[in-house]
């Protein structure tokens, strides 16, 4: 037989950083050996084995086996998990998991273990507040398990003796054991670990508490009163010494299982309502909580074991329960905003169901404006000195929703002004329109723009809104998504016409027309926009019949691309406008494509035929507006210097000359900011139009030609007239009674005037 003075050699030469398993098994060989040699006291050993035997190092390896563990200074690899880096537990823990096996139902083990340890801490609380009675109708009952689900129960049990092996109550030894454990459910999931280990206390802990229930309940059956002394019942004898000596520490003890089991439910929970969440799901250490779930178990039992034997061992439980509760806010913090999910979600899908039911219509709008636990559903009324008045109003009207940030453009606030004043309040239409403005807010937002939540009527003051407004901002996130998965909305206003009174969107963004188009356009609703952007169309029908001729166009139009249409006596204006046009492209990082209409003797005559042809036919009938003053305007450019017409894709979008053109991209610096909030088409229109009425009415245009012939140039210098129109026959034959100008729409005079077109062979001319 190998003499113990070998085996402890090998030990002295064993590096420091001995992996802990094989230290366990040195330590169970030596003492196996010891025994062996204590039991046979007859053989005679060595003088150098007696005193290994009888020193102090290999006592303490010994009485620290016996006690179930190592100590401190005979293995310096023992490890207190208080003092590691959650990455440095996360590595340990790792160590002892494989892929786990999914299809162990951990739910109905929990459902178990939760109505076992919610029962027994309830008879704990009451034999501590002195309640014989040791009353459970006030837990609510717990699902029960799925049928057919059948307790591990091999696996309890082998958890069982890591946990009830009186093993030293330190820490270090818990979690020796709680590494034990995670070997033997190696192939198990985080949460199913630490429910089953749960469930092995629970086993133990429930039969322990439920004989003290029936102990006290039916005192004369000896089976109870036997077993209960096995069992060590007298964790809770109903005795004064124990009110005044062990009431606190049972206490203690009941608390933190309590705390343990909530941590539990609140896993579970966010197990379930992860779909809310997937990516917060993810970002828990549920790794982590499982081990601290498991090693407080460990604490806990190794307490009752203390607290059910006759020896009061000192076992501090603070450290476990500091960091349970530190586990179970985060937890928790992380369950309500889950739960909140949960209820958006809800709340999202209710305004998806109901903005699909045409009667209910008004309950769509409070649940849009207003978050789900609002009791008051008012507008302020803008017209009405800002008055309250209930959403009802609207019930018989045609909505225009106005959805921006707070941050909204003067300019769209002065649109919506005057369509109020022009087109509501001046024909009196109160009762058949309404504009509501929904500001909204959301965590993106600055803290000055924050602040107008509490400002907010003072707000709407100082914009002068004269119109209704929702009472408060609309913050509450279901309402958010709703307004940007449905209706589009990002970061510009969207202008959704609503007709309330038919429960029916008309338009989910008529903010685009409203700006290109303006008061025209009213009431904005789809048929109303069709009309004009298919009347607006006018000018690409002159090419659309011959789409091989003018393939490139047509596939422009086709891809909804910038094109500037231009022409003009002066051969210099298409280099120039080629250079403008590269300059804001280049600025603003756009195409805009160009179509010279002057290139091609065949194109500029079906150009300038398909004018005279829409002055004749199409455009002397009053419902085409907005095409009528465009072909009329460009008629007047005919034998000017240079005009051009910008179109985004079909639609044709202003019309102006070489004067406006060249000044608008000299000032571009003052419209280009709008560009990115407002479109291009909508800022350069916008900004041409103001140019327009200016040089008008400082007589700027007076210089440039806008008519037929010599003598009309020199008569427009000399008077200042805007422009001059040839020929404007109707479809039969006669002259209108009055026209309005194109560019001031002042009623235009009316003149004939007769030319000559003859031209002789030695080129005279008449």
């Amino acid at each position: 037989m190998l003499g113990i003075n070998r085996v402890w050699q090998q030990f002295l030469k064993l590096p420091i950083n001995i992996n802990t398993k094989h230290l366990r098994n040195l330590n169970k060989y030596i003492y196996k050996l010891y025994s062996t040699l204590g039991c046979f006291s007859s053989h005679k050993m060595s003088t150098m084995d007696k005193s290994y035997m009888e020193s102090n190092y290999f006592k303490e390896i010994n009485s620290s086996f016996k006690a179930g563990g190592r100590s401190n200074t005979a293995f310096e690899a023992q490890i207190n998990p208080f003092e590691l880096s959650e990455e440095q537990i996360r590595k340990k823990i790792y160590e002892t998991h494989a892929c786990s096996d999914d299809s162990f139902d951990a739910d109905s083990l929990f459902i178990i273990v939760a109505n076992i340890l919610k029962r027994s801490c309830q008879i704990v609380d009451d034999v501590i507040q002195e309640d014989i009675k040791v009353g459970l109708d006030n837990i609510v009952e717990i699902n029960n398990p799925k049928a057919g689900f059948n307790v591990p129960m091999c696996i309890l049990k082998k958890i069982g003796c890591e946990l009830l092996s009186c093993k030293a109550p330190v820490a270090e030894m818990a979690h020796e054991t709680t590494l034990a454990i995670f070997e033997k459910l190696r192939y198990y999931s985080w949460e199913a670990k630490a429910v089953l280990t749960l469930a092995a206390f629970a086993k133990e802990f429930g039969d322990l508490l439920h004989l003290v229930q029936l102990d006290q309940t039916n005192n004369h059956d000896q089976l109870t009163k036997s077993l209960a002394l096995l069992k060590g019942s007298c964790i809770l004898p109903n005795t004064p010494e124990f009110r005044h000596k062990r009431k606190i520490v049972v206490g203690e003890l009941n608390n933190l299982i309590k705390a343990t089991l909530k941590v539990m439910e609140t896993i579970f929970e966010l197990q379930k309502l992860s779909v809310y969440g997937p990516h917060s799901i993810a970002e828990l250490p549920i790794a982590l909580n499982s081990y601290w779930v498991v090693i407080t178990v460990i604490a806990c039992a190794n307490k009752v074991t203390i607290l059910t034997s006759e020896h009061d061992s000192p076992h501090d439980l603070s450290p476990y329960d500091t960091k349970i509760h530190n586990i179970l806010s985060i937890l928790s913090a992380q369950l309500a905003q889950f739960r909140l999910m949960k209820e958006e979600e809800y709340h999202y899908y209710k305004l998806l169901k109901l903005s699909k039911t045409s009667d209910e219509v008004m309950e769509f709008l409070k649940l849009l404006f207003f978050s789900q636990d609002s009791h008051h559903f008012h507008l302020i009324d803008g017209s009405n000195n800002y008055q309250s008045v209930e959403i009802n109003v609207l019930k018989k009207k045609k909505a225009l929703l106005v959805i921006f940030r707070p941050d909204m453009l003067e300019s769209d606030i002065n649109i919506l002004r005057r369509i109020y004043c022009e087109k509501i309040k001046k024909y009196n239409t109160e009762k058949e329109y309404a504009i509501v403005w929904v500001p909204i807010i959301d965590e993106t937002f600055s803290y000055e723009h924050r602040t107008i939540k509490y400002e907010y009527e003072s707000w709407l003051r100082s914009k002068e809104i004269q119109w209704y407004s929702v009472s408060k901002l609309v913050s509450h996130k279901a309402g958010l998504r709703f307004l940007r998965e449905e209706w589009n909305f990002e970061t510009n206003p969207v202008a959704v016409v609503l007709n309330v009174a038919r429960g029916i969107v008309e338009n989910k963004n008529a903010m685009h027309t409203i700006r290109l188009w303006g008061l025209d356009a009213f009431p904005f609703d789809h048929e109303t926009e069709r009309r004009i952007f298919s009347e607006m169309n006018w000018l690409y029908t002159f090419f659309a019949d011959f789409p091989h001729q003018y393939g490139k166009l047509t596939n422009w139009v086709k891809k909804e691309k910038y094109v500037i249409f231009h022409g003009g006596m002066d051969k210099e204006w298409t280099e120039e406008i080629d250079e403008k046009i590269s300059f804001m492209s280049k600025d603003l990082n756009i195409k805009i494509k160009r179509f010279n209409i002057e290139e091609r003797v065949e194109v500029k005559n079906k150009f300038w035929g398909g004018i005279d042809s829409l002055m004749l036919t199409k455009f002397h009938k009053e419902e085409y507006y907005f095409a009528k003053q465009q072909v009329k305007r460009l008629s007047s450019y005919k034998h000017t210097q240079g005009w051009f017409a910008l179109n985004k894709g079909p639609t044709t979008v202003v019309v102006g000359s070489r004067a406006t053109f060249s000044k608008a991209v000299a000032e571009f610096h003052m419209w280009k900011v709008s560009v990115r909030q407002r479109t291009f088409e909508v800022a350069f229109k916008e900004y041409h139009e103001k140019l327009c009425k200016s040089l008008n009415s400082t007589h700027e245009l007076s210089s440039i030609a806008c008519c037929s012939s010599m003598r009309a140039t020199t008569i427009q210098k000399s008077f200042g007239n805007c422009c001059t129109i040839e020929s404007v026959l109707t479809a039969t034959g006669e002259y209108p009674e009055k026209i309005s100008c194109p560019v001031c729409d002042q009623v235009m005079e009316i003149t004939v005037t007769y030319k000559c077109n003859h031209t002789s062979k030695d080129d005279f001319h008449c």
